[in-house]
This record gives C-alpha cells, sequence and structure tokens, in this order.
C-alpha cells in the first residue's frame, strides 16, 4: 500500500483527471494537474539521492506546492516532514537536525525565520525554495521543470512511515509522531 497511489493516483484511474481537486484563491487546480505535480516532485527527489525512508522537511505554506512535495515523497517511500509555518528559528533548526531530513522544501514568505536555520543544519544536503531561491539553493519551479512525470510508487507496507508530524507536547518542546 503506498498512500500517494491511493490518494492521487486512484482518481486519475477512476476518470477524474480533469476534475477539481481544490481551489487555491481564484485558482481550479485538477487531479491530473496534482498527480503530474506529485510525480515531478517524486523524481525530482530521486534526482537528488532522496532514498526511502530519507526525511523531506516541508516549511510550506498551503497550495499545490506542498500536496505535490507531500505526496511526491509518500510515492517514493521517503517520509515528509510538514512543520508549523509559524515556528521560529530554532524551531526550525531542531526540526532539521531531529529528522535527519536531507531536502528542505520552503516557501519563500519563511524564508527570514527558516534560513537561519539552514546556515547551521547538520545533516541537510538541499535546500528547494518555492518562489525565489537565495543564492546556493533550487527555485521550486527550476527544480521540478524538466522532472519526468511519470512515476511508479514504492512498495510501501502499511509498517512504513508515511509522515512525520511534530507536536508541541504539554512542555513545548516539539516531539516527532508518526
Amino acid at each position: 500500500f503506498n498512500a500517494a497511489a491511493f490518494f492521487i493516483d486512484r482518481h486519475l484511474e477512476e476518470g477524474r483527471r480533469d476534475r477539481p481537486a481544490f481551489r487555491v484563491e481564484s485558482r481550479r487546480v485538477t487531479f491530473g494537474e496534482i498527480h503530474k505535480a506529485v510525480n515531478q516532485v517524486g523524481n525530482a527527489l530521486l534526482g537528488l539521492g532522496v532514498e526511502r525512508g530519507d526525511r523531506v522537511l516541508l516549511a510550506l505554506l498551503d497550495g499545490p506546492e506542498f500536496v505535490a512535495t507531500f505526496f511526491g515523497a509518500i510515492k517514493i517511500g521517503a517520509v515528509p516532514v510538514p512543520v508549523n509555518t509559524l515556528m521560529r528559528s530554532a524551531d526550525y533548526r531542531f526540526f532539521l537536525d531531529d529528522s535527519g531530513a536531507k531536502v528542505l522544501v520552503v516557501s519563500e514568505p519563511l524564508w527570514a525565520e527558516v534560513g537561519p536555520a539552514v546556515a547551521s543544519a547538520k545533516v541537510l544536503e538541499r535546500v528547494v525554495v518555492v518562489g525565489s531561491a537565495p543564492p546556493r539553493h533550487t527555485s521550486f519551479r527550476e527544480w521540478i521543470a524538466d522532472a519526468p512525470v511519470a512515476l511508479k510508487p514504492a512498495d510501501t507496507s502499511k509498517d512504513d512511515p508515511a509522515f512525520w508530524l511534530y507536536t508541541s507536547g504539554s512542555t513545548g518542546t516539539p516531539k516527532a509522531a508518526l
């Protein structure tokens, strides 16, 4: 069972390619568009050397890029780690180091808080920015532009983690939960 196949691929198999999956502001995003973007992100992650079980931190605002990155990671058997977009730099540094994320995908408006965490992260290998990317980092659009649109789901099982989610817990210290 691969959650991306269930939540994304099956809609095309069931004939909903041109039906709206969701709306963002005044834009309608179809199941076909999301399917293509999920596959491109999955292939782009593979191109960065992301493997099954590797974590991908998502500091992303709501939108198609969040959905594509979340399910693109799941589709290749990687583990997306979505984090709260209202956190401070020290929190993002904790998330990066604690999760062991190899890749961070971040929305440009969050860079003021996320950027300092990136500079001192221990394991992080690559940063992809939705919007204008600072020097030494990659723009999301450019990153997926040439990525293939076909992608077979990883053969994951019910025992594989689909994603990590941090909660504040009772002490205010972020905790990972599966």
